[in-house]
């Protein structure tokens, strides 16, 4: 009877610990969406992947492709935990103020010379802390239709 007992025990502590193995925190998720078009894709670049640009670049080089036509209204969909933070949109060269919305998607209308002579540029949904530094980074790319 007692060997029954440590077996089931044993069983016990075995099973709990697969069942924790799969409890990590998912990473927030960044959906952008054009007409009838989206992408949606976890954290492409952590705060140390930032501090460094080689490693920015290296992180950033296998972005999802979302095709946008120019002047339609482009929809930056964003997890709570990261509209709670705050978060910036980069799009090319242009980035926004930081953004602290609690609706958890923004609309932004895709500027007419947003390509300028590109087919492709980069779109980064940028998370930033307090203090307004950038801790992680999803990373797409709009190319034009």
């Amino acid at each position: 009877m007692m060997i029954r007992r440590h077996a089931a025990v044993a069983g016990a502590v075995v099973l709990g610990a697969f069942a924790l193995t799969g409890c990590e925190k998912p990473t927030p998720i960044v959906t952008l969406v054009n007409g009838s078009d989206s992408v949606a894709i976890e954290e492409s670049c952590s705060k140390s992947d930032l501090a460094d640009e080689a490693k920015t670049r290296e992180c950033s080089k296998d972005s999802k492709v979302l095709k946008v036509t120019t002047g339609t209204t482009l929809r930056v969909g964003v997890d709570k935990e990261l509209a709670d933070s705050g978060w910036k949109l980069q799009i090319g060269e242009r980035e926004s103020d930081v953004i602290k919305d609690k609706t958890f998607q923004n609309m932004y209308t895709v500027p007419e010379d947003a390509f300028e002579d590109e087919k492709q540029i980069q779109v980064a949904v940028v998370k930033v802390n307090k203090a307004g530094d950038s801790v992680g980074a999803w990373t797409f790319v709009l190319e034009k239709k």
